[in-house]
């Protein structure tokens, strides 16, 4: 059976010791996996699963020819036992280190970015013993990251063997039941799946650090994990889009209002998607500079990519009266775009051109397109460039292309920064003077925390071509983020306000950072939620500024969007967890924690925020043990919902609490740009060691 998706082998490979199956356990573990995935999801799945009693190919095979096309899967499933990770294993050295190494190559990567914004990894562990410390250890070396499994693990005293199915939960020391988990890899498998079908992988990624070792460094580390996907927003469409207000609460479709669906790649190989998400950005760019026009934000226009979904519901789901859709089929030098505008309530086309061009005048269809639908929409053009002439940002149509292929694999994250890089620097061997090559490369080397060069590639990619909002919109995020240089930051401020640009997370924070006062944030918070309504950043940061203005409710009805938008979001029920602990709801908290964690049971920030709660409500000796537990992980570890500080400040530690704030200064964690507004700090602000650290906060007066 073919794979969901063109181009692979087969949806999930399951990789065993042969020697574990003696029983029939992993047998038995396919075949009920396979009857719950033909109840979860809705086309058939195929696994391959190597029933060869020997444990792999022959030595007389050419193992790495025999296993390429095998392993060449979307999924890969190994069932860890207290003898999988060996070496000297086929499982282990040909197919577990050769998939991990194949799946960070090809057009995915390995980690992807779930329609919840969580992030998963296409390796789905299965655990059915509890594994001595150095095979954990050589398996975390190998994924290069905290071993996240679903446990099959049935335990009693002396005993650690696979859970079967016919097992009693009650008399197992883990308490789990064999469908339950059977249903959770099901479940798993399916969003993985869902996440691959709409390309929507690897956002930043929490890394830890190597040691706790402050450096101090002229040039900050990167700036708070939840501004990734703001940064990937930068790319290619500059964040220039124009907005409409709209008085909050209103449920009226505006009459002027668009949104620009990714343009379907219809070409023979299935090889230009890079195009046609290029050209529907540009066309977002262009008309968000149309006076009066609400232009939905790229996030929300490309959850739809992909799927076959009634025009209606976008609509409704996106406050819009028209949607553009169109398709690009490329055949060498020649290029056919078509592009239809429909009007959403009855489903009728305004609109419909099909235009036969040679690549060189890509620009000038893009130009087209959005004149087109101006006169269609009967509105004002505003700047468009005299004549209808294209705006250009190189001559040379081959680095354009590079550039539009490396943003394509950078929107991936950091698992797909060396495929992007690789085009980035393509494009400027083609054209030196491409910012927009720059302006990618400085996105490579934010993912990869490389603070040095990303604000080279910066510095270069403003003294080109690019857009000077752009150029605005890039100096305010170095400056905010990374060098917290306030005076400067507020000269970038300003500058921008004279710019084509819409309100934006960063904006949100300078606001906060300036005034010590969040009225203002709030307000460009709920206008960035507005132009991009399914933006989960945009959401999250939204909830987080109602928590420090203390408006709970509102809070917890912000990230109960994030629920709506996926009932299995871990983010979500982590978050409206955390709205509750900031209000007090002790108990409603831990349901949420506890929910998060049924999802996903190794959440970051579930156990920190679970300790903070349990202290704050009095359970200091259970929030003590669960941190004494975790402790020499965490303390390798950044956060910003819940870091280290507010931790010790909960269990009532202040002398390590406030140790902790100057190292978190030292490391320009994210959260200490809050410390002005956020009320979790309030208890302290008198305190002679907090107001030593606002002084070197030097934040503006």
């Amino acid at each position: 059976m073919p794979s969901l998706i063109p181009a692979f082998n087969c949806d999930i490979f399951i990789s065993y010791r042969h020697n574990d199956n003696k029983s029939g356990w992993v047998t038995e573990f396919v075949k009920n996996l396979q009857e719950e995935l033909s109840a979860t999801i809705k086309e058939p799945v195929s696994v391959y699963f190597d029933i060869n009693p020997h444990d792999g190919l022959l030595e007389t095979h050419n193992v790495d020819k025999s296993l390429e096309g095998k392993l060449k899967c979307l999924i890969f499933i190994p069932i860890l036992s207290q003898t999988y990770c060996d070496p000297k294993s086929f499982a282990w050295e040909h197919e577990f280190v050769a998939f991990n190494k194949i799946a960070k190559e090809d057009l995915f990567g390995k980690d992807l970015m779930l329609g919840s914004g969580n992030v998963a990894s296409r390796i789905l562990p299965i655990k059915i013993h509890d594994l001595d410390e150095e095979d954990k250890a050589m398996l975390e070396n190998e994924l290069g990251g905290v071993l996240r499994p679903v446990n099959f693990i049935y335990k009693e005293s002396g005993v650690n063997r696979p859970l079967k199915s016919d097992d009693n939960a009650d008399s197992n020391l883990n308490k789990t039941k064999y469908r339950n988990q059977i249903n959770k890899v099901a479940n798993a498998v399916k969003e993985i799946i869902n996440a691959l079908k709409h390309f929507n992988v690897n956002p930043g990624i929490k890394e830890e650090r190597n040691s706790i070792k402050v450096v101090k460094s002229s040039v900050r580390k990167k700036p708070a994990l939840f501004l990734l996907a703001f940064f990937v927003l930068l790319i290619g469409s500059y964040l220039s889009y124009n907005y409409f207000k709209k008085s909050e609460g209103s449920e009226d479709v505006i009459e002027k209002s668009i949104a620009v669906l990714p343009f379907a790649d219809m070409s023979p190989g299935k090889d230009q998607e890079y195009l046609g998400d290029g050209i529907a950005e540009e066309i977002i760019t262009a008309l968000s500079g149309i006076k009066d026009l609400k232009v939905i934000g790229r996030t929300s226009s490309f959850q739809f990519k992909g799927d076959k979904v009634d025009l209606r519901d976008i609509g409704v789901k996106l406050q819009v009266a028209t949607v553009l859709e169109g398709s690009i089929q490329k055949s060498g030098d020649n290029v056919r775009v078509t592009a239809q505008l429909i009007k959403v309530d009855d489903g009728s086309h305004l609109w419909s051109q099909r235009y036969d061009r040679k690549m060189i005048d890509i620009f000038a269809i893009q130009d087209e397109i959005s004149a087109n639908i101006t006169e269609k929409l009967k509105l004002t053009l505003f700047e468009m460039p005299a004549g209808g002439a294209a705006n250009i940002p190189t001559k040379n149509m081959e680095a354009y292309e590079m550039v539009l292929k490396g943003d394509f694999f950078l929107r991936q994250g950091p698992g797909a920064t060396e495929q992007a890089l690789e085009f980035y620097q393509k494009a400027i061997i083609l054209d030196p003077e491409y910012g927009d090559a720059y302006l990618g490369i400085s996105g490579v080397y934010f993912f990869r925390d490389d603070s040095g060069k990303y604000s080279e590639a910066i510095k270069k990619a403003i003294s080109l071509n690019i857009s000077e909002e752009a150029k605005t919109t890039l100096l305010l995020t170095d400056i905010l983020w990374i060098k917290w240089n306030w005076e400067e930051a507020a000269r970038q401020y300003e500058k921008s306000k004279g710019l084509n640009i819409a309100p934006n997370i960063t904006y949100a924070y300078y606001e906060s950072i300036r005034d010590g006062n969040i009225k203002q944030a709030l307000e460009t918070l709920k206008e960035v939620v507005a132009n991009d309504p399914l933006f989960v950043d945009g959401l999250r940061n939204l909830g987080l500024f109602y928590l420090f203005d203390k408006q709970f409710d509102n809070a917890i009805k912000t990230y109960k969007k994030i629920v709506e938008l996926d009932s299995r979001s871990v983010m979500g029920h982590t978050l409206i967890g955390f709205a509750y602990e900031r209000e007090g709801n002790f108990d409603l908290a831990l349901d949420h924690f506890k929910i998060a964690e049924e999802i996903e049971a190794s959440a970051p920030d579930l156990e920190r925020l679970r300790v903070i709660t349990l202290a704050n409500a009095g359970k200091k000796s259970e929030a003590e043990e669960i941190f004494e537990r975790n402790k020499k992980h965490w303390l390798r570890q950044s956060s910003y919902l819940a870091p280290l500080p507010q931790i010790y400040f909960a269990l009532g530690k202040e002398e390590e609490a406030f140790k902790w704030l100057n190292i978190s200064w030292e490391n320009n964690e994210g959260f200490m740009i809050n410390l002005k507004v956020d009320p979790k700090f309030d208890p302290y602000r008198s305190d002679p060691r907090f107001i030593a650290i606002l002084k070197k906060m030097k934040f503006p007066k």
